[in-house]
């Protein structure tokens, strides 16, 4: 199992995913506090890593391309350390 370095914005992102499912990178953001697009960053950290997966599209709110649900890869165990 390949250890994965998580900073403090990942932790926070997992545990939202955790405790609420499938969100959107401004549903994370209500949450915690974090710009979009480090949280859109440490979202596609997380992906490149297996830890988080696309869950399919939000319900669109007018215009424009819907947001995408992001939640946690299934069955996957992640051996994490603090990174510096």
């Amino acid at each position: 199992m390949a250890r994965v370095a998580l900073n403090e914005i990942d932790y926070a992102v997992i545990g939202v995913l955790y405790l609420h499912g499938p969100c959107t990178v401004s549903d994370i953001q209500k949450y915690i506090d974090g710009r979009y697009i480090t949280i859109y960053k440490a979202i596609k950290r997380l992906e490149k890593e297996g830890i988080v997966v696309h869950a399919g599209k939000a319900a669109r709110k007018g215009r424009g391309r819907p947001a995408m649900l992001y939640t946690l890869a299934p069955r996957r165990t992640v051996q994490a350390s603090q990174a510096s």
